[in-house]
């Protein structure tokens, strides 16, 4: 493998085959089992939520954040108010664009223990993993649930706690691997900032052939549904004799990405909408581009999707790279990229986009539309492992 495909590796891209005959929703002919681009699910789509902070009236609330020695920060308090587009932090900003906006969440009302997230799909789609970004500590406990008749009976994908035989009465798969629940993503560090992530065919799911029809029916949803069950507090609050305690009980959570694809059985490219069905914010919802890329002048060697699923990005042999917006379904700008491009991958941390030509990669950022670095096989060799980009 060279020194360019390891790189990609690391940051968990795959390589799309230059001289491709066709691009996923771009063509609708198919010589082989066809299979639609995967994007975030809940772009587009409303999550549901039982409370909002300040759904009511404006509340106070705090947090606590750490340094990265882990010793305590000074807590910050703000107020918040649903009705106020300042002050309100509500369901659909946990699925905004991480990339455009990586500080806004959604946050539960004041003192309250049990919550509920919800998307409801107005079809049968493939889900593969879920990414969840938390602003307040991560729960103590709960659940990821997922319905495959339209929310009339729900099935456990995993459970998460602190203590699985405690909490749940379940073993945990750091001791037991296969378990169904897991203490991996419980932790209260960080205060902010923690990550919860479920992969669908991760064990006990995991299967030798994940196109079977027992791994695709493991993948198949219409809704999908987060139990939290049990705050726990910042380790932070212990050492803080003025705290309010009320001020600290809630949720609060950055993003929610549900990676899938929607269900076509490997006969078609391109999803399209239901009869009937209108998206909340944008038509980007399908992840499939609406142009043609009539502005190439070269044969289209790659494209490939933001994490967030919020832009589009094609390269071809006339060595340009060109950005779209898929919530907005147009073309933003072009990149200069100077060769023939092999392939193209967004980091899954920043705002920056890699491209691959021959024996020489580039690292862009987009929000400068300057090259931040450029790696070229004598810089990577076998014996040094490169580091991903943060």
């Amino acid at each position: 493998m060279g020194s360019c495909a390891r790189l990609l590796l690391l940051w968990g891209c795959s390589a799309v085959a230059a001289g491709l005959s066709g691009v996923a929703g771009m063509s609708s002919r198919c010589e082989k089992a066809c299979n639609p681009q995967m994007g975030n699910l809940a772009l587009g789509r409303k999550l549901w939520a039982d409370t909002t902070c300040g759904q009511n009236a404006t509340e106070l609330y705090c947090f606590y954040s750490e340094n990265t020695d882990l010793t305590c920060r000074q807590p910050k308090c703000d107020k918040c108010n649903a009705a106020q587009p300042h002050l309100a932090h509500l369901p659909a900003a946990m699925a905004d664009s991480s990339f455009k906006f990586p500080r806004t969440w959604w946050q539960s009302a004041e003192d309250v223990h049990r919550e509920k997230i919800q998307l409801d799909l107005e079809a049968e789609f493939y889900f593969t993993h879920l990414i969840m970004v938390f602003k307040s500590p991560r729960p103590a406990a709960m659940v990821l649930d997922r319905s495959q008749d339209f929310g009339k009976t729900w099935k456990p994908y995993k459970y998460f706690a602190t203590n699985c035989s405690a909490t749940f009465g379940l073993e945990d798969d750091v001791v037991k691997k296969g378990a169904i629940c897991t203490s991996r993503y419980s932790s209260p560090f960080p205060c902010t900032g923690g990550e919860v992530i479920f992969r669908a065919l991760s064990p006990p799911y995991d299967m030798e052939n994940p196109y079977s029809a027992k791994a695709q029916e493991q993948l198949k949803i219409t809704n999908l549904r987060v139990q939290l069950l049990k705050q726990q507090f910042c380790p932070c609050q212990r050492n803080d004799l003025n705290a309010k305690p009320q001020h600290f009980t809630h949720y609060a959570i950055y993003d929610f990405i549900v990676k899938g694809s929607c269900f076509c059985n490997g006969h078609a490219d391109q999803c399209v909408p239901v009869d009937g069905f209108r998206p909340v914010k944008a038509p980007g919802v399908f992840h499939v581009p609406k142009t043609n890329h009539i502005s190439h002048r070269g044969s289209l060697n790659t494209v490939t999707i933001s994490p967030d699923g919020s832009l589009y990005a094609s390269g071809s042999k006339d060595g340009q790279a060109m950005l779209w917006d898929l919530n907005k379904g147009k073309h933003l700008y072009m990149l200069d990229i100077g060769d023939i491009i092999i392939t193209l991958c967004f980091s899954p941390n920043h705002y920056w986009l890699c491209a691959v030509m021959g024996p020489s990669i580039k690292i862009w950022d987009l929000k400068g539309k300057i090259i931040v670095d450029e790696l070229k096989q004598e810089d990577i060799s076998p014996s040094n492992k490169a580091e991903p980009p943060q």
